[in-house]
């Protein structure tokens, strides 16, 4: 199999540079992932806008800019989370802290892979562009099974402090819509 492994949404249209910037991130050998920021244009609806701003506001272009070490900082920075729509990993890595078959909540992983010493890089360059399918119930359905997952992962005993704070995060009628499902639920959406 490939050593690069790259995840987008269905909701994300990579930029001119991905591709490039993909590669260019896993040149160190410390990088086991690498993502980038997420333009959330005014050509969609207001709630879908909304919505992006919440799940992937921070990775805004204007804002990845200011988290970087001043105007000559360096193109791509290590750091804690990145948007779990435009991802890569390397194959490598993923094996060295999860084994071959196991399941990727990216949220787990990247806290596995730092506390296993390795690095999350964002990369300015790595831009996709939120685009989201236009059916109304489409995000509801998400966070239905954000909240199956969520409650799978309680249920194996595995830590989830990543994925309520993305539930928080993407806005508090979504994360109640996740955590009513993750109570009807004994068992995790996969």
């Amino acid at each position: 199999g490939t050593e690069l492994v790259g995840l987008l949404e269905d909701s994300s249209v990579p930029g001119p540079q991905w591709l490039s910037a993909l590669r260019a991130g896993f040149e160190a050998d410390n990088v086991a992932a690498i993502g980038g920021t997420v333009t959330i244009g005014h050509h969609i609806a207001p709630r879908q806008q909304a919505l992006g701003c919440c799940e992937f506001g921070r990775y805004h272009p204007a804002l990845v800019r200011a988290m970087q070490s001043g105007d000559s900082g360096p193109r791509s920075f290590a750091v804690d989370r990145l948007p779990g729509n435009n991802i890569a990993y390397r194959r490598s890595s993923i094996q060295a802290v999860t084994g071959s078959h196991a399941a990727l909540v990216e949220t787990v992983l990247n806290a596995e892979l730092r506390a296993a010493g390795f690095e999350l890089v964002l990369d300015p360059a790595m831009t996709v562009d939120y685009r989201p399918r236009g059916a109304a119930g489409v995000h509801w359905l998400d966070r239905y099974r954000h909240g199956r997952l969520y409650r799978g992962q309680r249920a194996a005993g595995r830590p989830v402090r990543g994925l309520v704070a993305a539930g928080v995060v993407s806005g508090l009628g979504a994360a109640l819509c996740g955590l009513v499902a993750a109570a009807a639920s004994s068992r995790a959406f996969l």
